[in-house]
C-alpha cells in the first residue's frame, strides 16, 4: 500500500509542479542554406495560408493511460494529440490564431531568409495582389503531438525510478504539409512535401509546466540557440519545421535554377 501511495504522489507531481503561461509562437532562426550563386528573381512571392486538411481533433486523457506504466514488460505508453491548437483553445477558453496561419507565416519568413526573391510577402487569407508574380500555397495535412512515457518495462518498480534524474519520456511534434509555388498565371514551378518530426527527452522534474487543459501539461522545449520560444505549445512543431525547411529550400533552389526562372 505504501508503494501505491508513493506512486500516486509521483503521478500528481508529474501532472502539476511549477507552471508557466504558454505562448503560441512559431518563429525561429532559419538554418542557413547557401544561395550565393543563385541570381535573385526580380519578382514578388506572396504566401497564402495553407489549407487546413488535418484530421479531426484527437485528445488522450492523460489519467486514462498513465496508469498503464504499472504494467510490466510494456516499453512505453503513448498519449497522442491532433489539433493541439484547438485543445488549447477549449482548455483555456480562448480563441487563438489558427495553427495553419502561424506555421505559414513562419514558412514565409524562412523563405525570405534565402534572399532569392525581390520580396516575400505573407498575405494570410487575403486576396492575391494584382502585382504578385509568384504565389506560394499548400495544404496542412497533420500536426500530431505525442507524449511517450516509460517505466522501463519494469511496471510499478520502474515508476519509482522516475525519482532519479533520468529520462522518463519524450515529447514529439510531427508535421506533414505540402507547399507549391505557381506563377500568377497558374503555372506550377515547384512543389514539395515536408514530413518531419522533432523530439526531446524529459525527466520527472521538467515533465510539465505548460498548462494546456486542466488535466494536461507539456514540458517546455527548453533553452536553445534555435530561436524557438521554449514556452510555446508549438515549440516541437517549430523544431520539426525548422529542420524540414532545410531540404525544402535546397529543393526550391535546384528547381528554380534548372528551370532558369528569372
Amino acid at each position: 500500500m505504501q508503494i501505491n501511495k508513493s506512486l500516486i504522489v509521483i503521478l500528481l507531481f508529474t501532472i502539476s509542479g511549477c507552471t508557466s503561461i504558454p505562448t503560441t509562437r512559431m518563429d525561429y532562426t532559419p538554418i542557413s542554406v547557401n544561395s550565393s550563386n543563385f541570381k535573385k528573381i526580380n519578382g514578388t512571392l506572396v504566401v497564402k495560408d495553407l489549407i487546413d486538411n488535418r484530421p479531426p481533433r484527437e485528445f488522450t486523457q492523460p489519467w486514462g493511460k498513465i496508469w498503464l506504466t504499472y504494467v510490466p514488460l510494456l516499453p512505453y505508453v503513448t498519449m497522442s494529440y491532433e489539433r493541439l491548437d484547438e485543445t488549447y483553445d477549449l482548455g483555456r477558453n480562448v480563441k487563438t490564431r489558427s495553427l495553419a496561419s502561424i506555421i505559414t507565416e513562419s514558412i514565409a519568413n524562412d523563405i525570405r531568409s534565402l534572399g532569392i526573391f525581390k520580396n516575400v510577402e505573407y498575405i494570410g487569407d487575403k486576396n492575391i495582389p494584382n502585382d504578385a508574380e509568384y504565389v506560394l500555397s499548400g495544404k496542412f495535412i497533420s500536426s500530431e503531438y505525442q507524449n511517450n512515457i516509460t517505466s522501463y518495462c519494469l511496471g510499478m518498480p520502474g515508476v519509482l525510478l522516475w525519482y532519479l534524474p533520468i529520462p522518463m519520456g519524450d515529447n514529439v511534434g510531427k508535421i506533414d504539409l505540402t507547399l507549391d509555388i505557381k506563377t500568377s498565371a497558374g503555372k506550377e514551378l515547384w512543389t514539395y512535401n515536408i514530413k518531419n518530426e522533432a523530439s526531446k527527452l524529459y525527466t520527472l522534474y521538467n515533465s510539465g509546466g505548460l498548462v494546456i487543459t486542466k488535466t494536461m501539461q507539456m514540458s517546455p522545449y527548453g533553452s536553445n540557440d534555435e530561436g524557438i520560444d521554449e514556452n510555446s505549445i508549438f515549440s516541437y512543431y517549430t523544431a520539426a519545421l525548422r529542420l524540414g525547411m532545410v531540404d525544402a529550400k535546397k529543393s526550391l533552389l535546384q528547381k528554380l535554377s534548372n528551370d532558369n526562372v528569372k
